[in-house]
């Protein structure tokens, strides 16, 4: 379900929004590269181990301008 203009009362800058089971439409289908926009940072929760950062931020602009060797650094600081 695709939803426009949604309220979303007391939600503040900082805050997560969680997006359960979402498959095709996670971060990795969406336009980031396209429009160069910075990737989010993904995680996962498991009930027992709670929030875990799988990834962090990740810019974008490395996979479509060609600096390589700013993407190795940028992987191997985040150990990628």
């Amino acid at each position: 379900m695709l939803v426009k203009n949604l309220p979303l009362p007391g939600l503040k800058t900082g805050d997560m929004l969680v997006f359960d089971r979402i498959g095709a439409y996670a971060v990795t289908e969406g336009i980031y590269l396209f429009l160069s926009r910075r990737l989010p940072a993904v995680l996962t929760y498991e009930k027992d181990a709670g929030l875990k950062l799988v990834r962090g931020g990740l810019p974008t602009s490395p996979f479509n301008d060609g600096s390589v060797a700013y993407f190795d650094d940028y992987m191997e600081k985040e150990n990628l």
